[in-house]
């Protein structure tokens, strides 16, 4: 229902997910109202497309909102990240004279959300869900970033400004999250033919993403 706090999955977060990751978490719980769920940490092994290996990732968050659609999110921490010539890196609080190298953030999410939504196409008919389109972003709860030009700018073409949820940001993560499902479905939105996910649909997808099941000898 709409009102209250989203609905999280799992409904607490186990100690050992690393600060940046708990802190996007406790906003979205908080931040978000009743109709949005939020699925963390998915790590998935899907099956082979044509002759070649099975796929494997990870997605930090999978947001699900009723008038969006599904949206992944990539989350990294540090006093500092960028991108040099050599790819993207970070610098982690406890030491300033590091530079650890990551993998794109970006993407991580656009990867990551697509396969998990070509998964999701080959266990359901269900047309709501087949008729998803893949959007995505980058969480930096650890820092402000400075938008030069908020719709186009950002550190390069391959990580646009809208896509970015920083501090500021996050204060408002409803306004964020919006911002990043418009900037991939701006046809829809553009046309009111927003694509609608009704709770049929969603607990659908919640059940193909997490099944329950016990194993019993």
């Amino acid at each position: 229902e709409a009102g209250g706090m989203a609905n999280m999955y799992p409904s607490e977060l186990d100690r050992s997910v690393v600060t940046s990751e708990q802190t996007v978490y406790d906003v979205l719980r908080d931040g978000l109202s009743g109709d949005w769920h939020v699925i963390h940490g998915r790590r998935f092994t899907l099956p082979p497309i044509g002759d070649g290996h099975a796929i494997e990732g990870e997605l930090d968050f999978l947001v699900v909102q009723p008038n969006g659609g599904v949206l992944g999110l990539e989350v990294k921490g540090g006093q500092e990240i960028g991108s040099d010539h050599d790819g993207w890196f970070s610098v982690p609080f406890n030491d300033p004279t590091v530079r650890h190298r990551i993998k794109d953030p970006g993407a991580q999410a656009q990867r990551a959300i697509r396969n998990l939504l070509r998964y999701v196409k080959t266990q359901t008919q269900d047309p709501e869900l087949n008729a998803l389109h893949p959007s995505w972003g980058v969480a930096f709860p650890g820092m402000d970033v400075t938008f030069p030009r908020p719709t186009t700018g950002g550190p390069g073409p391959e990580l646009p400004a809208s896509l970015i949820m920083d501090r500021n940001r996050l204060r408002d993560p409803e306004r964020a999250l919006q911002r990043m499902y418009e900037y991939h479905t701006r046809e829809f939105w553009a046309q009111d033919q927003v694509p609608l996910l009704p709770p049929e649909a969603i607990a659908k997808l919640i059940d193909i993403l997490m099944p329950r099941f016990s194993l019993v000898a």
